[in-house]
């Protein structure tokens, strides 16, 4: 795939202006990649991306993943598994989270994994859907945790991808490990808690689990 001196040059202009920062990185990307309306300009910003941030970075996946929502064909499948959670490339995980601060990281990136957090005494949680979340934006179609000021995102393992529960809370619901039943739609789930981090910082979690979840509030 070519790519110009412009493409190497925007990549650049990412680094320079993040100072390091990670979350901004892909902040920069995504506001970038949505500018974007051309499958072979999103590939060359792809490929450039890589020689500036390397083969397997975050950034590089943004705009893989713009090229082939514009019905581009030559996307780098390994690319994708930085965003989509499912590398086993630990060295890449740390990688993505190497300059940032230790309390904008997600807890279990944290040195105390599982601090003591509040239980719900229900057996039960009723939950409400917001519908995908874009966790670099903070926002989905109807919702913007931006628009609430604090608040606590859990991470959940389920069958499928993990799920977010965004809270008012200054603290977590449950300790990471937790087994839970919730309801929505008339079914029940018992999902397990694997994460959380300060709603303001949910960008974070995307190295880990994804830039896109399916997300919910406790009704």
């Amino acid at each position: 795939m070519k790519y110009g001196n412009k493409d190497i040059m925007r990549m650049e202009s990412i680094r320079d202006k993040s100072h390091g920062d990670k979350f901004k990185e892909l902040q920069y990307a995504l506001n970038m990649a949505n500018a974007i309306d051309l499958a072979g300009k999103a590939m060359a910003r792809a490929y450039a991306a890589q020689e500036i941030f390397g083969e397997y970075s975050p950034v590089a996946y943004i705009f893989f993943e713009k090229a082939y929502d514009l019905g581009g064909e030559d996307v780098k499948p390994e690319a994708s598994v930085i965003i989509a959670g499912t590398t086993d490339s630990e060295d890449v995980i740390e990688e993505a989270y190497s300059n940032i601060d230790e309390d904008k990281l997600p807890a279990s990136r944290r040195p105390d994994k599982n601090p003591v957090s509040r239980t719900k005494k229900n057996k039960v949680s009723n939950l409400y859907p917001l519908g995908r979340i874009n966790v670099v934006k903070g926002s989905g179609p109807n919702y913007s945790v931006y628009d609430f000021p604090g608040g606590i995102t859990e991470v959940w393992a389920t069958k499928s991808k993990p799920r977010l529960i965004i809270t008012a809370n200054n603290e977590p619901n449950f300790n990471i490990g937790d087994l839970h039943d919730f309801s929505y739609n008339g079914k029940t789930y018992q999902w397990k808690m694997i994460d959380y981090i300060e709603s303001e910082y949910m960008g974070n979690l995307a190295p880990l689990y994804g830039k896109s979840l399916t997300s919910y509030n406790y009704d």
